[in-house]
């Protein structure tokens, strides 16, 4: 006679998951200026670059180089034409001046400009 056995088994989230979860909910904030949501390409130091902001304080800053990509996962808000960024995996922020005029985001990091365009 064949016999079975069931196993019930807890799926808990990747550990890594809810860690960006919690970084999320301690260093995003909800003054978000819905101007900045979407893809903007530009160039940063001569290497391509795709910063890409979400909805819920997200951003994602790729350098494109000759053979790779990395991808920065940040949080971010903004306060009075300021964009404060932070990193959740070496957490400090930092403040960038932004304008957005047409298509066209201006940042100035420390006197340091850069323009990126609206994808």
């Amino acid at each position: 006679m064949l016999q079975t056995t069931a196993y019930a088994r807890t799926v808990r989230p990747h550990k890594k998951t809810e860690n960006m979860k919690f970084f999320i909910r301690i260093f995003s904030s909800t003054n978000i200026d819905h101007g900045l949501i979407g893809q903007w390409e530009g160039l940063f130091d001569g290497e391509k670059v795709i910063m890409t902001f979400t909805n819920n304080g997200l951003l994602d800053y790729e350098i494109h180089s000759q053979d790779k990509i990395q991808i920065i996962k940040m949080t971010f808000r903004t306060e009075n034409g300021l964009l404060v960024t932070n990193q959740p995996s070496h957490p400090i922020e930092e403040i960038t001046k932004y304008r957005i005029h047409g298509s066209n985001l201006e940042l100035n990091f420390n006197g340091e400009l850069s323009e990126f365009r609206r994808k």
